[in-house]
């Protein structure tokens, strides 16, 4: 880990105070010596967690870029249902296609409310994401977690949303070959394999 120390009321500091940024916060660290041409970077990585020291000093702890490597890759696996994520390389939907801009008129707790959400039927953005302008230069996210006539459950906090506050919605999957035909018109990138038998050669059972 690499820790900054520095002042508490730059930007960074004040964006990981409570709920942090969706997006990660990068570190370069540049070794530079007076009248040299370039100053090349010898660390690289992403800001973790804020600590504060005092009223007007916190400390940023940084992980190497290389910290993830040791994490285990994903498994894609054969199942009914398909295990693409929505919109991704595999998935190939565009997003941008279902984008539904809508302004926040009222927030309780988790749940946000807004009139043009009576506009779709009830359910059509769960399990989707929303997103919006909370920092200059970045954009912040939530997971919709349900969606029913003109009210949204987020997964989450509501922090950094208030009334007036213009967020983009993209509506979400059921990961079943039906959403994908009828929802999305994706069946050839559709990842699962509804007709697959129920039984297993692994259960026990010597007849299979």
């Amino acid at each position: 880990t690499l820790t900054i120390t520095c002042d508490a009321s730059i930007d960074i500091a004040d964006m990981l105070n409570g709920s942090p940024p969706s997006e990660t916060i990068w570190v370069q660290v540049r070794h530079y010596h007076h009248g040299d041409d370039e100053a090349p970077i010898m660390w690289i990585g992403y800001v973790g967690s804020r600590k504060q020291t005092n009223k007007v000093t916190v400390e940023l702890v940084c992980k190497m870029l290389t910290a993830g490597f040791d994490r285990d890759g994903a498994r894609l696996t054969y199942g009914r249902q398909c295990p693409h994520a929505l919109y991704d390389l595999a998935c190939t939907v565009d997003k941008t296609a279902y984008a539904v801009t809508i302004e926040v008129e009222k927030i309780v707790g988790n749940v946000i409310y807004s009139d043009a959400l009576g506009d779709f039927d009830s359910g059509y953005f769960s399990n989707g994401f929303f997103s919006w302008s909370r920092y200059e230069g970045a954009l912040d996210r939530r997971g919709v977690e349900n969606h029913a006539g003109k009210k949204l459950a987020i997964l989450g906090t509501a922090s950094g949303l208030a009334v007036g506050t213009l967020i983009t919605l993209y509506p979400g999957c059921s990961r079943t070959r039906s959403s994908c035909i009828n929802k999305f018109n994706n069946l050839s990138n559709y990842g699962g394999f509804p007709h697959l038998p129920g039984d297993s050669p692994f259960q026990g059972d010597p007849i299979y």
